[in-house]
């Protein structure tokens, strides 16, 4: 796993967790925080058989993050006959067992509540996004780790028609800086502070396909799958908690849902419980 062939192959050492312009529109309260920074010491004091144990705590280069994603799986199938374990599982842990990975990565930041932690005091942070694939050039899927290391998502290769469905609902993924540059021209303004986020809402960027944020001429825009919108940062809207839940619906949150069920404006979370409107942007 920490072969010289791994790092030969994947030509990438992994920096910080996130950029060190790694921005949110609203972030965790105090109290969300002291949360965070306990989980933390308990993840870096668990020890093996623990459910947080991970063997790198908060890695901070390729080898351990991809050290820690083969623990994961390893862990989720444990029990399970080999035969019984799914094909792409058992490709993905052979790649990793033999160091003979591909890697992309990027830091995600995570635009929902969930950043802050889960009820009952479970930290979870920020991600990194793997989209590995095999010496060959074959992939092997996107992973999602929260920054302690731990598993939180995976999507396996798709065949055929859904394949290429697949790779449509992804949109691209790589440099933040040089996806927003594209922009450029048609904002006629310079991006800045680009990045990936995953968020809730109507513009909803999944764990596996985070959409791209940038601030660009005094605005700050979201792409999803390709389609620029306008993050709205005026105005104060019901919370994401009132928004987005099962909540009776108030005159308040009426208001909103009617202008998104117009069509005109959709629905984004940019922080720990708050959400805007976000307008798309016109080619």
């Amino acid at each position: 796993m920490k072969s010289s062939s791994l790092l030969a192959i994947a030509g990438l050492a992994l920096g910080a967790a996130a950029p060190a312009s790694a921005w949110v529109l609203e972030d965790c309260p105090p109290e969300k925080k002291a949360a965070l920074v306990a989980y933390e010491q308990q993840v870096r004091q668990a020890q093996p058989g623990s459910p947080l144990y991970v063997p790198h705590p908060y890695p901070d280069t390729l080898p351990k993050l991809l050290a820690d994603l083969e623990h994961s799986f390893r862990e989720t199938w444990r029990t399970t006959p080999e035969k019984q374990v799914p094909a792409e599982d058992r490709r993905l842990l052979e790649a990793l067992a033999g160091g003979k990975v591909r890697a992309v990565w990027e830091p995600v930041q995570d635009w929902t509540f969930i950043r802050c932690g889960r009820p009952g005091g479970l930290g979870l942070g920020d991600l990194v996004l793997l989209r590995l694939s095999d010496e060959a050039g074959q992939p092997l899927g996107r992973f999602a780790l929260r920054e302690s290391g731990h598993w939180a998502a995976a999507e396996f290769p798709q065949e055929g028609l859904e394949a290429a469905e697949n790779r449509r609902a992804e949109g691209e993924f790589g440099s933040a800086a040089e996806l927003a540059s594209r922009w450029r021209a048609s904002l006629a303004a310079e991006p800045s502070g680009a990045q990936w986020v995953v968020t809730h809402g109507t513009v909803r960027c999944p764990l596996v396909a985070p959409c791209l944020v940038f601030r660009a001429g005094g605005e700050s825009y979201i792409v999803q799958r390709g389609v620029l919108f306008r993050l709205v940062l005026g105005g104060n809207l019901p919370r994401a908690s009132e928004l987005l839940s099962n909540l009776p619906r108030t005159a308040a949150t009426n208001a909103v849902f009617a202008q998104v069920e117009l069509g005109k404006r959709h629905l984004v979370t940019v922080g720990f419980d708050r959400v805007v409107f976000a307008e798309r942007v016109e080619p």
